[in-house]
């Protein structure tokens, strides 16, 4: 009996808030078991002092505003969905900008971590990708180079650290930012920390990412940040008021604590039926923006955030996206069909690999090598209609047969979201 084909749902229509547009793309969210937790640290992204960027406790430590004053505690008591302690291998994401920069105040991060345990040391390896500097959303920039780095799998192993019971320990610290006469980029950070837990009781850990000042001895780092975890670093953010929750249509940044995640869609679609040859999936929609279109949702809550974010995983930067499509042609003359990704109100990157099976043989086809891109309304180098193709070159699928391409891609921090697969019937 033939597989049945996926019913094409189209999710409605978009509003001033609501993003309800193109088809969905049956899936799911899939708990990333080896590395259990992710923390996000992007808000405030624009810092202007030493002191604590975010940190897993209740009660975020105390920190001013860009020109409205201290933050009140109301703003900085996260709201826990769930949350106790970080009990497993985890992800740090960072994404801040360090002003002012030229090298007048230089400053590095570390990713801190305190061991709640009473009675068992805690071993950790680091896992480290950062990348600073370059132009934002370039085809080289930061953002690519770390989505490339991580989706390769090739980060630094560092030096595995050990934590006794009841005290914190430095797990990594970053090279330094702001530190030269580059212009504001100079100062931008990305980069993915990982924590693999090595010892064999089950953790209970709190993390922190703490700003330092760049000159710091080495061996002064871990009593310089523990002098610093009862003061927030200062805010430099100018386009959001933090002193208030989202208003609605504000998407703001991920912040906080959730258990991390990939998300995998499947669809066996007839190319001879694609909605004017051009099927076009909503992809990484938010719940603010799939508001009466709830199935199109992406994003995964938090367990843990401050009340100046939403309470869901925005943007969905550097989780894994494994999408399958069953391509059937029916037909008795072959048919060329080009799969895409794009937007066009502003651009998307991506990083990615792809497979391509003849079901009939079991002959596999896959991508060269990685390959990344910048495709939307601002890109200069995609196609006319603001798309890039997945594909080395147009699939051709023979007549009365099938193919079965595999999508394997990261979305790069800077992305603007949501944004469109296409599956095209060129003729």
């Amino acid at each position: 009996v033939p597989a049945e084909f996926t019913p094409l749902v189209k999710l409605g229509d978009t509003t001033e808030c609501v993003k309800c547009q193109h088809y969905l793309l049956p899936g799911q969210a899939v708990d990333r078991v080896e590395v259990p937790y992710a923390i996000h640290s992007d808000l405030p992204e624009i810092f202007e002092s030493v002191g604590v960027l975010y940190a897993t406790f209740p009660v975020l430590p105390p920190f001013d505003t860009h020109k409205d004053g201290p933050l009140a505690e109301e703003m900085r008591r996260q709201i826990n969905q769930g949350y106790t302690a970080i009990d497993g291998s985890f992800e740090v994401f960072l994404y801040h900008l360090s002003v002012p920069g030229g090298g007048v105040e230089p400053r590095k991060l570390v990713v801190y971590v305190v061991n709640e345990d009473a009675e068992h040391a805690v071993e950790l390896e680091p896992h480290v990708a950062v990348h600073a500097a370059g132009q934002m959303a370039a085809a080289d920039g930061p953002e690519m180079r770390l989505a490339r780095q991580v989706f390769a799998r090739e980060f630094e192993v560092a030096t595995p650290v050990r934590i006794e019971p009841g005290k914190g320990g430095v797990l990594t610290v970053t090279p330094a930012i702001a530190a030269v006469p580059e212009g504001m980029n100079a100062g931008f950070l990305n980069g993915i920390v990982r924590g693999i837990v090595t010892s064999e009781s089950t953790p209970k850990l709190q993390i922190a990412v703490v700003a330092i000042p760049a000159a710091t001895e080495p061996d002064a780092v871990l009593s310089t940040v523990e002098s610093l975890l009862g003061q927030g670093a200062k805010s430099g953010e100018t386009g959001m008021d933090l002193r208030i929750a989202p208003p609605p249509c504000h998407l703001r940044r991920v912040v906080g604590v959730y258990k991390n995640f990939e998300w995998h869609g499947a669809a066996r679609l007839n190319v001879l039926e694609l909605p004017e040859n051009n099927l076009r999936f909503q992809m990484a929609l938010p719940s603010v923006q799939a508001v009466g279109c709830e199935a199109g949702r992406q994003t995964r809550d938090m367990l843990l955030s401050p009340p100046y974010v939403r309470q869901e995983t925005i943007g969905n930067y550097t989780i894994e996206y494994l999408v399958q499509l069953e391509l059937v042609n029916p037909s008795a003359e072959p048919v060329t069909i080009d799969l895409r990704y794009g937007k066009q109100d502003a651009s998307v990157g991506l990083v990615w690999r792809t497979a391509v099976t003849d079901p009939a043989t079991g002959d596999v086809t896959k991508s060269t090598a990685d390959q990344s891109g910048w495709a939307g309304a601002w890109t200069k180098d995609d196609l006319p209609d603001n798309t890039r193709s997945f594909l080395e070159a147009p699939l051709i699928i023979p007549a009365n047969s099938e193919r079965h391409v595999t999508l394997d891609f990261h979305i790069a921090g800077t992305s603007s979201l949501p944004f469109q697969l296409h599956v095209i019937r060129e003729q």
